[in-house]
């Protein structure tokens, strides 16, 4: 491709002008943000008057929201909190982008794959099971967790959220 290029850089203080991007897309990375507002607002202002600004992350309903954190924390230590869908929704109306669009769904997946792709401590593995084998009964962890033929299976909770950006701030 010759209109790609990847950069390392500070999400809160991107090395970019004002305006000079008409998408501006974060997937997957507002739960590992300490301050996912100004990650927000500095992506509102590389973002072009009229461009689009988007942020697909995970997203467990409020109530389940606590031990959904938990959980993702032993299974990836550099987890922060992922946000419920009406915080997310709060950010972009906090960050001058006005009400998104928002769309949910759901991401599937086998336990063992996901262990395998996660960084957790030694010996978190074995708790994330017995939290996911809980979960089976009670879904506390809001992931449609299921067995099937010995294996354990999930639905993380997506929430995709897409705004205009209105202008300047």
């Amino acid at each position: 491709m010759t209109n790609l290029k990847w950069e390392v850089g500070d999400a809160m203080a991107l090395p970019y002008k004002d305006g000079e991007f008409s998408l501006v897309v974060t997937r997957f990375t507002f739960h590992h943000v300490l301050n996912p507002l100004a990650a927000l607002k500095e992506m509102r202002r590389v973002c072009r008057p009229g461009g689009k600004v988007v942020v697909a992350d995970s997203s467990p309903v409020d109530t389940k929201a606590a031990a959904f954190n938990a959980f993702e924390r032993l299974r990836d230590p550099s987890h922060v909190r992922a946000l419920p869908v009406e915080e997310l929704r709060a950010l972009f109306v906090q960050a001058g982008l006005g009400e998104p669009r928002v769309a949910v769904c759901r991401l599937e997946g086998d336990l063992e794959d996901l262990l395998l792709h996660s960084f957790p401590n030694p010996g978190d593995e074995a708790r994330v099971r017995a939290i996911f084998e809980e979960s089976v009964k009670s879904d506390a962890l809001d992931l449609d967790v299921r067995r099937e033929n010995g294996n354990l299976y999930y639905a993380f909770p997506i929430a995709i959220l897409a705004a205009i950006n209105p202008g300047a701030a």
